[in-house]
């Protein structure tokens, strides 16, 4: 069933959200798929297309999420500046914590900003201290990807990143 639909499901998918994103949309709809074979129809491509469809729906709207984040993150600072709790803040982390998933982005204010432990998170988070500290590894890994994403000089960026975000911005 991969081998036969997945490049449907990648083009529907990335007609919604864009090619950067199809790769996880149509990642996400196989995993589903693979959860609930016993409930697939004969016929599965419908069934993964409305899979899609959802996913896709998600994806948007963690997108809107994400930028309302941004404007929220760079508010926030601007108010501690003020304050004088905090010192000059890079647009690059800001513009990084905003693209971070909204799990990831948590995790890592939380240690940041609000300054707790491994421990204290995971009972802030319901969940268990190794599993904090497997996540935290994985978000900072994340964030320093986009960190160096970010400031990678044109030449070497992904062109259609470029494209993406100026289609956004017309």
């Amino acid at each position: 069933m991969f081998h036969r639909f997945y490049a449907r499901v990648h083009a529907y998918a990335a007609r919604r959200v864009g090619s950067a994103s199809a790769d996880d949309v149509a990642a996400e709809v196989f995993t589903v798929a693979w959860r609930r074979f016993d409930e697939m129809p004969d016929d599965p491509l419908p069934w993964l297309l409305a899979t899609a469809r959802l996913t896709c729906q998600n994806e948007l709207r963690g997108r809107r999420r994400a930028d309302g984040v941004a404007a929220r993150s760079a508010s926030e600072l601007a108010i501690l500046q003020q304050r004088g709790e905090a010192t000059e803040v890079d647009p690059a982390l800001v513009r990084a914590l905003s693209r971070l998933s909204d799990a990831d982005r948590e995790l890592i204010l939380l240690v940041a900003w609000e300054d707790l432990s491994r421990r204290q998170v995971a009972e802030a988070l319901g969940t268990s201290t190794t599993n904090i500290a497997l996540r935290l590894f994985r978000a900072r890994r994340r964030i320093t990807h986009l960190l160096a994403e970010d400031t990678a000089p044109i030449e070497r960026r992904d062109m259609t990143t470029d494209v993406k975000e100026a289609s956004d911005e017309a």
